[in-house]
């Protein structure tokens, strides 16, 4: 399972970075990590997000930790402010192993992006 917090944004091109903890359920170890990101698409906009990610296996959260890119694709429509309003988000990471929740506390963003990120 892992928990980052973000802020990003975007015009046609846009970028993100955050930071966040890795819990390994198998070893009990948590991982402190950084991420950054780089998108391009349809997408526009300023947001501060949250990601919750859980894995079905623990074979990918030590592949996550170890290598530490991902690439998604992903669709936004938000308008939110101090936690309150309406965001509809999915995200789909490369690999069905991994599930993304994604949650905006403040921002506006609409479009449809590819995305790659280092952790």
């Amino acid at each position: 399972m892992a928990a980052f917090t973000s802020f990003g944004m975007s015009f046609f091109v846009g970028g993100a970075g955050g930071q966040g903890l890795v819990h390994s359920n198998k070893t009990k170890a948590d991982t402190y990590m950084n991420m950054a990101q780089a998108s391009g698409g349809f997408d526009f906009g300023i947001k501060q997000y949250r990601e919750c990610w859980c894995s079905r296996t623990p074979r990918p959260c030590s592949s996550f930790v170890d290598k530490g890119w991902e690439f998604a694709g992903s669709a936004t429509a938000t308008a939110a402010a101090g936690g309150k309003g309406a965001t509809a988000d999915d995200t789909q990471i490369n690999t069905g192993a991994i599930q993304v929740y994604p949650l905006t506390g403040t921002g506006l963003a609409a479009g449809v992006s590819v995305a790659g990120r280092k952790y």
